[in-house]
């Protein structure tokens, strides 16, 4: 969409699209195309942009959202560990599958079963064992308690002062796509000294 709102504003008297009438004005498309509509009033595209984020971060303020923001995100935190500890584990096996095949290359050099290939394969078996040892230490599991961030809330909380600015960011487009999806409509109701 070329502007944030585009699509998204409906005239609250006939129920039609508010369009870009002018440069910077919105206007119900209804009267403007067949005149059967009310609703007079034009708006800025600046001012309803403006009425919206305001309202938009009114509502993302509510304490259900900011409860629902704070679970969703101690979720994810929880399933991130769980796929830590999973691969954890799998890291660990494969560390004890690779100790008992040099055990038995071991053995059977104890036992007089010597090949020169056996050189070889204890060779490829601990640079394995090494390179586990490697991403085990980079991979280590941190603790829970510090991931759940105690301010989460006041994460969210300047997330959402900062809609209005990540219009104006490094990528406007993925800003404005990411709001637009938090709006299912805006409806614009005429009053006395405007819409």
């Amino acid at each position: 969409s070329r502007y944030l709102l585009s699509g998204l504003l409906r005239c609250g008297s006939c129920g039609g699209d508010f369009t870009i009438v002018s440069k910077n004005r919105f206007s119900c498309s209804t009267r403007k195309r067949k005149g059967t509509c009310d609703n007079a009033p034009s708006i800025s595209r600046h001012e309803i942009e403006a009425r919206v984020l305001v309202g938009l971060k009114d509502r993302l303020m509510a304490p259900e959202l900011v409860s629902g923001f704070v679970e969703g995100y101690q979720e994810a935190i929880r399933e991130e560990q769980e796929r830590a500890k999973a691969a954890h584990t799998q890291m660990e096996r494969r560390k004890t599958e690779i100790d008992r095949k040099i055990a038995g290359i071991f053995k059977a050099i104890e036992d007089g079963l010597y090949e020169p290939a056996m050189k070889e394969r204890l060779a490829e078996l601990k640079a394995q064992k090494v390179k586990l040892e490697h991403e085990s230490q980079l991979a280590d599991l941190p603790d829970i308690s510090i991931i759940q961030h105690p301010r989460a809330a006041e994460v969210y909380r300047r997330w959402v002062e900062k809609l209005e600015t990540t219009l104006n960011g490094d990528d406007p487009e993925e800003a404005m796509d990411l709001i637009r999806s938090l709006i299912d409509r805006v409806e614009l109701i005429p009053r006395k000294n405007g819409p």
